[in-house]
């Protein structure tokens, strides 16, 4: 993932490198930081990076790769598809168990909470199965819970909450065009 100043970050395992300021071939093992937990996947708030992981999430600031600070989360929820993880409007997105999560600056909840009972949320998309784009400030939600697939679309500025039937294979959200493309799933 891509984050300023020329660094780009990545993971295997536990662990989160930072390749050395526009040098993207670069990567010093001094510029590591490990987790607690396996990362599923990284988004990016702004100059912040988001470490979703198996268990809390993390943060990791700093200017430069060499003095990076890494903050653990006070909501404890895994991610449960890596494929669920959306970043935009300086916030991180994503599918847990319990719900979807936000993570931003202004703090980090489950935005699903006063929709779905965690039971509700796993019966219906079965989080593992979840994976989403963004397009228009709305997280737009595919799922397979192994006896129906659908959709669902999340508005991050009135925080509707809207299901339907549409399943596709794929997505692109194409920021010169400003449209979200979805290919069909038959």
């Amino acid at each position: 993932i891509n984050l300023p100043g020329g660094v780009m970050a990545g993971f295997t395992g536990r662990d989160v490198y930072f390749c050395d300021p526009y040098h993207p071939h670069a990567w010093p093992v001094q510029y590591m930081q490990s987790m607690d937990f396996l990362v599923v996947g990284l988004g990016r708030m702004d100059t912040t990076l988001a470490v979703l992981t198996t268990g809390t999430p993390y943060f990791i600031q700093g200017s430069a790769p060499d003095s990076m600070v890494v903050v653990k989360s006070d909501l404890e929820q895994a991610c449960a598809s890596k494929r669920s993880i959306v970043s935009f409007n300086g916030a991180v997105i994503y599918a847990s168990p319990d719900g979807l999560v936000s993570l931003s600056p202004s703090g980090s909840k489950i935005i699903t909470e006063k929709y779905f009972t965690r039971a509700q949320w796993q019966a219906l998309f079965l989080p593992s199965s979840i994976y989403a784009y963004q397009h228009d400030m709305k997280y737009f939600g595919f799922y397979n819970n192994g006896t129906t697939s659908g959709g669902f679309i999340y508005d991050t500025i009135t925080g509707e909450f809207v299901t339907h039937d549409i399943y596709v294979a794929a997505g692109y959200n194409d920021l010169q065009v400003d449209k979200l493309f979805l290919a069909g799933s038959d």
